[in-house]
């Protein structure tokens, strides 16, 4: 019978396998206590009270002195910027895209009005949800050109519009006036030019009463100068966009969405279907004396004339 393969009678095999475990555990001893000497010997960091980024510090404010603060209106087409006769420049920001806050960092000498989309309806009572943005809020407060803030009012829910709650507002007259109420107070403690409401997918009783709602806010914000717009499709003729172009300061056109993600594929907005919607909005507002003050990538501002406004 063979010997076994692994049988060494000499017992070297057995004390180097030794040797070589005990300079492991050895090496391995030594990584730890080195490591505990790290511990033992860091430097002491003191305690720090860090800001949470997430609280609106402007709502602290005393109510005192939340008139004083400054705001810069809505201003007049014309000479602006220094650079002659030219509309307005008004660019949209939201802040849960990158790509939007750089854009606005490159842009935002050039613009007028800077309508981000920070409040959001919470329920239909006429509480609002705000988005706190301090790194938009920084590029804003450094830019030599002082833009006016108009805050988008807005009833999406992660990026989809929930028309039923806001039916469910502009359907009670108790929620509407608990709605301005609060927005009044947010743009003096913030330094709001006013709002721009983008209220969508409204079934047609919302759609009725949201230009009285519109005139409601505008008149309540009246006395402050600041100033109120609502946003619109100019594609779809059930909305009413007379009665809202005369209800608010401003009417801007929603030009796009021809197509959209939760529909058929197709162009944001081709070009036939653009022209073809333009010239009947263009013929209703040349009739009804709503000037066209402004207009930019896909979207149209019909400004309405008032006293804010001169």
């Amino acid at each position: 019978m063979a010997a076994p393969i692994f049988h060494d009678p000499s017992g070297r095999r057995k004390r180097t396998a030794a040797f070589v475990m005990g300079l492991l555990a050895a090496g391995l001893l030594a990584l730890f206590a080195a490591f505990a000497t790290t511990l033992a010997l860091a430097p002491h960091v003191p305690g720090m009270n860090f800001r949470d980024p997430r609280v609106l510090t402007a709502l602290h404010s005393p109510a005192g002195r939340a008139g004083k603060l400054k705001w810069t209106r809505v201003p007049k087409p014309g000479a602006l910027l220094g650079k002659g006769q030219r509309p307005l420049n008004i660019g949209f920001y939201v802040s849960w895209d990158e790509e939007s806050r750089v854009s606005l960092a490159e842009h935002v000498g050039q613009l007028d009005i800077v309508a981000p989309q920070w409040v959001a309806l919470k329920g239909a009572g006429g509480d609002i949800s705000v988005t706190n943005d301090p790194r938009a809020d920084t590029i804003i407060a450094k830019s030599p050109h002082k833009p006016s803030i108009m805050p988008l009012v807005h009833n999406s829910v992660n990026r989809l519009f929930d028309g039923k709650t806001a039916d469910a507002l502009l359907l009670n007259p108790k929620a509407r006036a608990n709605l301005i109420n609060n927005l009044k107070d947010f743009a003096q403690k913030r330094g709001y030019s006013g709002y721009m409401f983008d209220f969508e997918n409204l079934s047609p009783r919302g759609l009725k009463a949201y230009p009285g709602f519109i005139a409601e806010a505008n008149q309540a914000f009246n006395a402050s100068g600041r100033e109120i717009w609502v946003t619109a499709p100019f594609d779809d003729e059930d909305w009413p966009l007379k009665a809202l172009a005369k209800a608010s300061d401003t009417l801007v056109l929603m030009a796009y969405d021809e197509h959209y993600f939760t529909g058929d594929p197709g162009p944001a907005a081709g070009q036939d279907w653009y022209e073809k919607h333009l010239s009947a909005d263009m013929a209703w507002s040349r009739a009804s004396r709503v000037p066209l003050s402004a207009s930019f990538f896909t979207s149209l501002i019909f400004r309405h004339i008032s006293d804010k406004s001169c």
